[in-house]
């Protein structure tokens, strides 16, 4: 990870966060989703997170920026996705740079 807390991080590791968020958010339905709006929400939310996923830089499109958008307008939020995005980045910050195995 770059920068100290606070500081803006560089557009690769923007890119890095940016995909293990849609990778957890793709990989099931969110249960925070599922809590607050159903499986069927959850599962068309996980759909939609592995064709972001596939994108080459889903932040450079402006369909990605949308698609944030209707979620909040819904109010729609996959905690559970970046609760784990964060547990993965608090990790990776403790093992330094041997987390990906440098």
């Amino acid at each position: 990870m770059s920068g100290a807390p606070g500081e803006p991080v560089d557009a690769a590791t923007a890119r890095a966060v940016q995909r293990v968020f849609l990778g957890y958010l793709g990989a099931f339905p969110d249960s925070h989703i599922v809590r607050k709006h159903g499986e069927a929400v959850a599962h068309t939310v996980m759909a939609a997170a592995q064709r972001w996923l596939g994108a080459e830089v889903p932040a450079d499109d402006a369909g990605f920026a949308a698609w944030d958008e209707s979620l909040k307008a819904q109010a729609i939020n996959p905690g559970t996705s970046a609760d784990l995005t964060v547990a993965t980045l608090f990790l990776a910050g403790l093992l330094g740079p041997t987390w990906h195995g440098t």
